[in-house]
């Protein structure tokens, strides 16, 4: 995990998420804190934790969760903040089946995004089904590429009392996916 040090010097001047958009200035902040961050770590387990905590506290989500997509399915590499019952920061090597949520995995399989506003609202429903303790207010997945080709997500959600996801956190979010998704390959061969 990242040093509280580390932490303050690479501060990002992001919205509160109340109305106000990300500025270009904060945007490449967000990039850049995320790639510092990255820098200073090896190994999958410890980069993806990091690129999870950097994002959690950026993207102010209440939690955040990197997804590996490969032959087997999905597999948690690791899940932060606020965790509902059941759920793990590092869970076993287990995969699930990518068909577990179909809209959000033909979406990311087209290396598409998705959020639970307008047509995600279906998927924010299942969510929250499925962890009604979570107060889930709204949630964002952006697929972590690498050549074109999908190896994963990165998936955020925000209780009942934060503001949804917008349009301009999606494009944070996919710059800071683009991030992770640079070193996976490596990372996955070491």
């Amino acid at each position: 995990m990242p040093s509280t040090s580390l932490r303050n010097r690479l501060a990002v001047d992001a919205p509160d998420h109340q109305g106000k958009v990300w500025s270009p200035t904060a945007k490449l902040a967000a990039s850049n804190r995320l790639r510092s961050v990255i820098d200073d770590e090896t190994g999958l387990r410890a980069v993806s934790e990091a690129t999870a905590e950097t994002v959690l506290e950026i993207m102010d989500a209440k939690s955040v969760s990197i997804i590996l997509l490969d032959d087997r399915g999905c597999r948690d590499l690791v899940n932060v903040g606020q965790l509902a019952p059941g759920e793990y920061r590092f869970p076993e090597d287990e995969a699930y089946p990518a068909g577990c949520y179909p809209a959000a995995t033909t979406r990311l399989l087209a290396g598409e995004w998705y959020v639970s506003v307008g047509s995600g609202l279906d998927l924010l429903r299942k969510y929250g089904e499925l962890t009604p303790e979570q107060n889930i207010g709204s949630v964002l997945g952006v697929p972590v590429m690498y050549g074109g080709e999908v190896w994963g997500e990165i998936f955020m959600l925000r209780g009942t009392q934060a503001a949804e996801f917008t349009t301009e956190d999606l494009q944070v979010a996919r710059d800071l996916a683009t991030q992770f998704g640079m070193g996976l390959p490596q990372l996955l061969r070491a």
